[in-house]
């Protein structure tokens, strides 16, 4: 395998990050929640109107991490206005971090952190932030290995089913 490349995404990306994003969640969340939240949740968020939109939206941040010609996996930063424990930093999320199934346990999704870090830190934020399932013990054991701390939790809508979020963040 060759050296992953991380690129950010572009408008001609959006159907690659629709179908990674898609894959991706299903292949996490689809053995413990129901087909009907899955898909009402896939066609708010991966669709490509959708996630076309959100390129006109101020520090929408999606990058694509290549291994050769193919797609691996994407991180997408995103300026928020919540949680309310970090009003007083500059906070930026990162609302998705996704690595296709195949290519989990290889030290990429840590390379997509890593990515996140340091192009949050250089665009001058003090915080980096994510939301994590409670219900994914593996996730959780990831980000803190990679040294995120738990600071707070929120509610993730999956289509119609609230779930509880853990709030992990890294200091800049």
């Amino acid at each position: 395998m060759g050296q992953l490349i991380i690129k950010e995404a572009t408008l001609h990306d959006v159907p690659t990050l629709c179908r990674i994003g898609a894959e991706t969640f299903l292949d996490t969340y689809s053995a413990q929640n129901t087909p009907e939240h899955l898909a009402e949740h896939l066609e708010r968020v991966f669709n490509e109107a959708t996630v076309s939109a959100q390129f006109s939206q101020p520090d929408f941040a999606p990058y694509i991490a290549w291994l050769d010609d193919e797609p691996i996996g994407y991180i997408q930063l995103r300026n928020t206005e919540h949680p309310p424990e970090l009003a007083d930093k500059r906070h930026i999320e990162l609302e998705r971090i996704y690595v296709r199934t195949a290519y989990k346990r290889a030290g990429y999704g840590r390379q997509l952190l890593q990515h996140a870090i340091e192009t949050s830190r250089r665009k001058g934020f003090e915080v980096l932030w994510l939301g994590v399932w409670e219900e994914n013990p593996r996730a959780i054991a990831f980000y803190i290995a990679c040294g995120c701390v738990a600071f707070g939790k929120h509610i993730f809508w999956l289509g119609s089913d609230p779930q509880q979020d853990i709030l992990l963040k890294v200091e800049l």
